[in-house]
């Protein structure tokens, strides 16, 4: 998959350097192991689940336009110098309120990506450089896909950030879904939950980046909860179009922003 570097993964880039030679401690300054593990997008499927408004769903496709994957530490260590840094090598057009939100950011993936769980087979999105640590968190950034993605140029997902197709049930009503949602250019996505205590002797880890329609922290909450399907079929065809700009629109637009419906699963090779 090409990955297209922009101003901001440069500068992330940089911040990474800084933490690999700044984060001894004392007199004798303590150069930090770097760990290289392979990032995939699980291609795995979805389960079918069922929506808070009674609606059996199963997602058929799903595509998510994405840039510069961040993992996070657990722990206080170094945080004001982080903070420094920060406020020098992000400038005020690229700072995020949360940049260092949930931990520090000590690894990265940068470039742009489509996460796509319904491929059918994990796909490979590059290797991440990590420094040793207790791992806790993963972040990224939304954007909108582009014709310099590897895609058909007739993909729907073009100009926007989300394409979902699939059907919803209820009782004897079976309708077919199909939406393209839009999300705001640099909103991040912050915290999604990833586990591992990393050390320079881990190189056999591989990083799975999946996509959940149920919530696990609530064994509950669904990406299509708020969706009334049955209403938004007016000419009653059977087939319905969400695009950007309507109620439905907005309310997943919200919910596909939920840091805890993406997950990190570490795996050995």
């Amino acid at each position: 998959m090409k990955k297209i570097t922009n101003k901001k993964s440069v500068l992330t880039a940089v911040f990474i350097s800084l933490i690999l030679t700044l984060t001894g401690c004392g007199d004798e300054a303590k150069e930090a192991n770097k760990v290289i593990l392979p990032v995939v997008s699980d291609g795995s499927g979805m389960s079918a689940f069922k929506t808070a408004q009674g609606y059996d769903v199963e997602i058929q496709l799903l595509k998510i336009a994405v840039q510069d994957f961040e993992f996070t530490i657990k722990g206080e260590t170094h945080t004001g110098m982080l903070e420094k840094l920060e406020r020098i090598i992000f400038p005020k057009a690229y700072a995020h309120p949360g940049h260092l939100a949930g931990g520090e950011v000590t690894g990265e993936l940068p470039g742009n990506f489509i996460l796509e769980p319904t491929h059918g087979e994990d796909v490979s999105l590059g290797d991440g450089t990590l420094l040793e640590g207790e791992y806790h968190g993963m972040n990224f950034t939304f954007r909108k896909a582009s014709a310099e993605d590897k895609s058909d140029a007739q993909d729907p997902i073009q100009g926007h950030t989300i394409h979902v197709k699939g059907i919803s049930m209820k009782g004897d009503v079976r309708l077919n879904f199909d939406a393209l949602i839009d999300i705001d250019e640099n909103t991040k996505m912050v915290g999604a939950p990833f586990t591992l205590n990393l050390t320079a002797k881990d190189s056999d880890w591989v990083l799975e980046v999946k996509v959940l329609p149920m919530d696990p922290s609530t064994e509950g909450d669904t990406l299509f909860d708020g969706i009334d399907f049955e209403s938004l079929d007016d000419d009653h065809d059977g087939n319905i179009q969400i695009l950007p700009g309507s109620d439905a629109h907005n309310i997943l637009k919200r919910r596909f922003q939920v840091h805890d419906h993406y997950w990190v699963e570490p795996r050995r090779k």
